[in-house]
């Protein structure tokens, strides 16, 4: 697995479909003088219409292509990219937080999994959803995007972050079709990498319920390992159930880290 930032603002992320920036050319800037070029223009359309148009036909039928697959990810150039293998980390985006709300926090399940506070019923408003994202110093909030589909895949984020006691909490929650496929482990591998690479950061923390045995085998994968069990903590649908608490800390992860490049290398 390969695990990067971008160090130059203008690289440009190949795995990534983006809309293209068209600038304006003036006729000294390499753009043919419109009279000569309206002169060709006619010619070659005198002789070979039926080609230009069937020529347009396939850069619409391209571009709409592209278009369909950027849906999510039609912004601008993504400085803040974190990529690995099969998903990356960005920015939350305007259009990503109706499906957010549709498909995890409308999810009664999958969301009182995710959060310790009561579910109630929020009408589809991007100001009033969890998922709007409100710049706060203490939370990184990152979109999970699937790097060859392009697609949203997902939500993920660092809360609670101590800068003083260098230590913060992570969570993560991917929408229904893109479960199953063991990328959890990579968003959590790229939420160490933003939190002990990036700010710098000793201790990350997740907390869990017992009984959520995916998210516990993701994140022992992923280098975390069980502190304590808290009893009782915390009631989801109807009963208490055990909270784990799973930790891991900056030295592990430059193991970790390591290991992971010379893996890399060797593909």
């Amino acid at each position: 697995m390969s695990l990067q930032i971008p160090i130059e603002c203008s690289r440009r992320d190949t795995t990534h479909v983006r809309a293209r920036k068209h600038s304006s050319q003036s006729w000294t800037g390499g753009r043919e003088h419109p009279l000569r070029a309206d002169r060709q223009h006619r010619r070659h359309r005198s002789t070979s219409t039926g080609a230009s148009e069937a020529g347009v036909g396939l850069i619409l039928a391209v571009q709409a292509s592209r278009c369909e697959r950027s849906r999510v990810q039609r912004h601008g150039d993504e400085q803040d990219l974190l990529r690995g293998d099969h998903v990356a980390l960005r920015s939350r985006h305007p259009d990503d937080i109706p499906v957010l709300h549709a498909e995890l926090y409308n999810d009664v399940t999958t969301r009182t999994h995710a959060d310790s506070r009561p579910w109630r019923p929020i009408r589809p408003d991007p100001e009033l959803s969890p998922y709007a994202a409100p710049d706060q110093d203490d939370t990184a909030f990152f979109s999970v995007v699937a790097v060859q589909e392009g697609e949203l895949a997902g939500e993920a984020l660092l809360w609670g972050i101590d800068q003083h006691n260098r230590m913060a909490h992570l969570g993560l929650a991917l929408r229904p079709s893109f479960r199953g496929r063991g990328w959890s482990v990579e968003v959590l591998r790229l939420l160490c990498l933003y939190g002990f690479d990036v700010r710098g950061l000793n201790r990350l923390q997740l907390e869990t319920a017992e009984d959520n045995r995916p998210m516990i085998a993701a994140a022992t994968r992923a280098g975390f390992e069980i502190e304590s069990t808290l009893r009782q903590a915390t009631w989801i649908l109807g009963n208490f159930v055990d909270t784990v608490i799973m930790w891991f800390l900056a030295a592990n992860w430059r193991d970790t880290r390591k290991r992971l490049d010379r893996r890399a290398r060797r593909r």
